[in-house]
């Protein structure tokens, strides 16, 4: 008997030390929130349906859209039910948050150019699942990071002051059973200073509330969404109410700007709950690399950037850094942890990257795909990170079980029957074959996380999944992330359902562009009229950050030996003429005294015509142009053509005749450069023709 006993002593402490016991730390991703989703959706099923027998996970912290993950994760973790990929709320959440229900004309403020409505089909999935209730007697633990809108001045002392921007809210929640919503308490770890919600003891929809406005904070990007009101108190570590408290009220906006990846508070509510030192971490970033490349052959000169290159480089490393300052803050301080932190991987490229990771919102098929790759990394990390067997997999539909394993192997691929799925990997594939191309890297150290990034470094040819191989499939030096991805879409005959209704690639560009300029101008119209920038100047220096175009309805001078004024318009939406530019003009010319004559003659030349724009050469730096103008010269030397002219005219100036202008302009930042004329004018004495040149100062003016 006391042999068996022992058995079973030893056997249930086998199982007991191999579980391991996880917190979950999403960043903010924007669009890739979706792809974020997908991974957690699988991982979170994976470790509920082996029952804690290997993993358990009770923390989770995010930020941004990492904190709606977070807690849709920790919901799914403790609900009793389980339903396939297409059914989740992990996917019902990103599927209806598409440019068209976040932008409406009239929901446009001032500080603001989308809207997350109440009745937003997403909310209302979250809503639904949260009073659906949660197990009972399951207890989980939520850290959000937010950020104040205005600082709070704090005073540690009678000398010393600080301005506190970064805040973070971490809160107990409690499965009370089926149907029942769950209880959810402020759970303050700090020793003061702690913000907490003024939740009630006995109503569950103002608690809901509370806590969807918090992450609706969270989640606010400036400029995207609106700062969010918050009602909130101070209270020190353990005390869970707001009770006699005072109840503040401030403006809160996006988490992820000072702490993008909380591992750190994750950490803290470990030590808090006298768990750290057994709980390893998990984290998800969304924008993980494929592979990092770093140049050692390249010695920093400050001779090699310009003010531009160094303004724009010294920001987005400002950025970076206030976002991660926290992630870094964890690794100084807990070195010895560091081998406990296990971080995601990307094995393919995301759809929904360019255009600062908004490209998801414009076709839910991207979002879509790009929930199955989150998927198929969590698989990955399932079996190679965790050393687990995948016995998630088998309960899946028929359809998820095929999309996966196409992801894993290629060769199941031929029995996937989703055009777009098909077509979407395709891209992706193209797209990491193309950053990790051998000959590219063959100068530099490279760190690569992706399987199949290691077989394009070992010279392996681009799978193909779909249809034949594209000629030009690879990315083009000075091709930017947005053209390169429109350019295979159409290249592959992919069909817009949504935002765009052409397959064109040119006019996806250009409804990309308008919609984003459409955007931006009625965000500037709601701005006070001493606002600083023009709307078309702003609007189209945006949408040239994401590929250029050509520049339309502006003034120019021209300034020489002559002066011109004119404007140029384009007023058709067609694709084709978008190079062209109807050009109108009035150049004014003189003559001069003379040893011989102390006459001065002057002219005006009005002039219409036709400039090109050559795509091939311009970029947002410079720009090419051709042109032709036909005008007629009214001279005071024949009274406007009402005279004759004489035969001892000094200058063409001084008749009255037609003109025919060829020019060629070289720009820079569409405002100033050079402009290079041949102007033919007919002697109306001889019937011949004058030609003159002319070398212009070229200034551009939006008005």
């Amino acid at each position: 008997m006391k042999l068996i006993t022992l058995f079973f002593f030893l056997l249930l402490s086998t199982s007991t030390i191999a579980a391991r016991n996880f917190s979950q730390t999403t960043s903010g991703g924007v669009s890739l929130g979706a792809y974020q989703s997908g991974y957690l959706y699988y991982l979170s099923n994976f470790i509920k349906k082996e029952n804690g027998a290997h993993v358990t996970t009770d923390v989770f912290t995010g930020a941004s859209a990492g904190g709606i993950n977070s807690l849709i994760t920790l919901m799914e973790t403790c609900s009793e039910d389980f339903s396939n990929p297409m059914d989740s709320t992990h996917w019902k959440f990103w599927e209806g948050i598409g440019l068209n229900s976040i932008f409406k004309d009239k929901d446009v403020k001032s500080y603001s150019i989308f809207n997350r409505p109440n009745s937003l089909p997403s909310l209302q999935a979250l809503r639904l699942k949260w009073f659906r209730g949660l197990k009972k007697g399951c207890t989980v633990y939520l850290g959000l990071s937010v950020t104040r809108l205005k600082e709070e001045i704090v005073h540690l002392n009678e000398n010393l002051t600080l301005a506190k921007l970064k805040e973070n809210l971490s809160f107990k929640i409690t499965g009370q059973g089926p149907g029942i919503a769950p209880k959810v308490e402020n759970f303050p770890i700090n020793h003061s200073g702690n913000m907490a919600l003024p939740f009630s003891k006995n109503d569950d929809l103002k608690n809901y509330d509370l806590l969807e406005n918090i992450l609706y904070a969270s989640s606010a990007f400036p400029l995207a969404f609106s700062p969010v009101e918050v009602q909130y108190c101070l209270v020190k570590a353990g005390e869970r109410s707001c009770e006699g408290k005072e109840i503040r009220d401030s403006l809160f906006v996006d988490g992820g700007i000072f702490d993008n990846t909380p591992l750190n508070f994750a950490n803290k509510i470990l030590k808090y709950l006298k768990k750290d030192q057994r709980y390893e971490h998990i984290v998800m970033d969304s924008s993980s690399h494929i592979l990092t490349v770093e140049n050692n052959d390249k010695k920093e000169a400050l001779s090699d950037v310009d003010i531009t290159e160094l303004t724009y480089s010294l920001f987005s490393r400002f950025v970076n850094a206030s976002q991660n300052y926290e992630l870094l803050d964890f690794v100084n301080n807990n070195p010895e942890k560091l081998k406990k932190v296990l971080g995601t991987r990307n094995e393919y490229s995301l759809i929904s990257t360019p255009l600062f990771h908004f490209f998801g919102f414009f076709e839910t098929s991207f979002r879509e795909f790009d929930f199955y790759l989150g998927m198929n990394d969590a698989r990955q990390f399932i079996q190679h990170q965790l050393k687990l067997e995948d016995t998630l997999l088998k309960e899946l539909t028929a359809r998820d079980q095929l999309k996966l394993s196409c992801l894993e192997n290629k060769v199941h691929c031929s029995k996937v029957n989703d055009q777009k799925f098909l077509q979407l990997f395709q891209i992706s594939l193209y797209k990491l074959y193309s950053y990790c191309d051998p000959k590219i890297l063959k100068d530099n150290e490279v760190k690569v996380f992706s399987h199949e990034c290691n077989l394009a470094l070992k010279g392996n040819s681009v799978p193909i999944v779909y249809k034949h191989k594209l000629k030009d499939w690879r990315k083009f030096d000075d091709e930017g992330p947005l053209s390169y991805s429109i350019r295979l879409l159409t290249a592959l005959d992919f069909k817009f359902d949504e935002i765009i209704k052409s397959d064109d690639r040119r006019v996806v560009l250009k409804d990309i562009k308008s919609k984003i300029n459409h955007m931006l101008s009625i965000f500037i119209s709601k701005q006070k009229d001493d606002f600083f920038f023009k709307r078309e100047s702003l609007g189209k220096n945006v949408v040239d950050l994401i590929a250029y175009t050509t520049k339309k309805n502006y003034w120019f001078v021209n300034f020489g030996k002559s002066l011109e004024i004119g404007y140029k318009l384009n007023p058709s939406d067609s694709i084709f003429l978008d190079d062209f530019n109807l050009s109108l003009s009035l150049m004014y010319q003189s003559t001069f005294p003379s040893i011989n004559s102390d006459r001065v003659e002057q002219s005006l030349i009005p002039m219409a015509g036709l400039s090109y724009q050559v795509p091939y050469l311009s970029s947002l730096a410079y720009q090419f142009s051709l042109g032709l103008k036909y005008g007629y010269q009214f001279s005071t030397g024949d009274d406007s053509g009402k005279g004759e002219c004489q035969n001892d005219s000094r200058s063409i100036v001084e008749c009255s005749t037609s003109v025919k202008q060829f020019y060629a302009s070289l720009m820079f930042l569409d405002k100033l450069g050079l402009t290079y004329a041949y102007q033919f004018y007919r002697n109306p004495i001889t019937d011949s023709h004058i030609r003159d040149k002319y070398l212009f100062l070229t200034v551009y003016i939006d008005l």
